[in-house]
């Protein structure tokens, strides 16, 4: 009985390409002329010996056309592309369709069918300046100006910065949180800025452009901290209060002897220290505030006349004797610098 050999051939559907099959050789010239190339979804005709006289885009290394169609494809500004053979490089255009190809050996040119659509962001419209831009708006980080040329407000000004135009003045303003508009100085090439537009009335000079908010800007400054409060006895004993720059320490149940310079009603709690810090003079103070006694309302050392006397409820005796360890008196406090003055 002879041998039966049984051939099992695995066929392929048609369309189908089988997983071993080399990959789809990209056109070349001279066969590839005319055929297309398409790369990230591109479609480039192939023209060989062919190039374009026009300004380069850019210029790309490249070993084959197929390359040069990909690095053309990769830039959204490209419409076309020339494969130079000798230099292995990619002359990317960014207008081709509706020009004119010249012949040359040394080169193959791509060319799409129709322009690609230009993906690319365009570039911001120009900032207006005048005449043309009068009553136009200019916006800087979320303020919005209106130019209004010839103009200028006489007002005193914020701070005066350069600027080459209606615009930069615009963003020194936005810049300044205490900015409500700007003059822009034509020839001076000057922005002066304004704490207050709004409401005021503008003047007509050729030498200006006036740069005006619709609404005053909310104040980003931070508020001013609030001041600290002042120690009392006995739980501010041995604390330190500043007044006017100077700084002062508590001592509870204390009393400073010494040159008296002026006594005083303590009208309120930061009258005594204020008083002190205001006169070089003063090193320290002691408050009476029992009993309420006879002073005099205010007494200069070494004064022939003296004023009516008055009863106060809290006085203090400034002094012009510095005592850095006040002696011991219940009831009583005093304030010393400390350092001496």
């Amino acid at each position: 009985m002879s041998a039966i050999t049984v051939e099992n051939r695995l066929t392929c559907p048609k369309g189908c390409k089988p997983a071993d099959a080399a990959p789809e050789e990209k056109p070349t010239c001279p066969s590839g002329n005319g055929r297309t190339i398409t790369e990230g979804g591109v479609v480039f005709t192939l023209k060989c010996s062919t190039y374009h006289a026009l300004t380069d885009l850019t210029t790309a290394p490249g070993n084959s056309p197929a390359e040069c169609a990909k690095a053309c494809a990769d830039n959204p500004a490209c419409q076309g592309v020339d494969f130079g053979r000798a230099a292995k490089t990619c002359y990317l255009k960014s207008e081709v369709i509706g020009s004119t190809s010249q012949v040359s050996e040394a080169y193959d040119a791509l060319v799409l069918s129709q322009k690609r659509p230009d993906t690319s962001t365009p570039p911001p419209a120009p900032a207006p300046t005048c005449p043309s831009g009068n009553g136009k708006t200019i916006t800087e980080g979320g303020v919005v100006f209106t130019l209004k040329c010839s103009t200028y407000h006489g007002l005193v000004n914020l701070a005066v910065v350069p600027g080459n135009s209606p615009a930069e003045c615009a963003k020194a303003c936005v810049d300044n949180p205490a900015c409500q508009g700007v003059d822009f100085g034509r020839a001076a090439k000057t922005c002066s800025l304004k704490s207050e537009v709004i409401g005021s009335t503008s003047q007509a000079s050729e030498a200006y452009d006036a740069l005006v908010l619709s609404q005053k800007r909310p104040a980003t400054s931070a508020p001013p901290p609030a001041p600290a409060e002042k120690p009392t006895c006995p739980d501010g004993n041995g604390k330190t209060y500043t007044a006017n720059g100077v700084e002062f320490k508590l001592h509870c149940d204390k009393t400073i002897t010494g040159n008296e310079i002026k006594r005083i009603a303590a009208t309120s709690s930061g009258t005594c220290l204020e008083e002190c810090a205001a006169m070089p003079a003063c090193q320290g103070y002691g408050e009476w505030p029992q009993r309420g006694a006879f002073l005099f309302r205010s007494y200069e050392a070494n004064s022939s006349s003296l004023p009516d006397y008055i009863r106060f409820s809290k006085a203090c005796s400034l002094k012009g004797t510095y005592t850095a360890n006040p002696a011991a008196n219940t009831g009583r406090e005093c304030w010393v610098p400390t350092k001496q003055r």
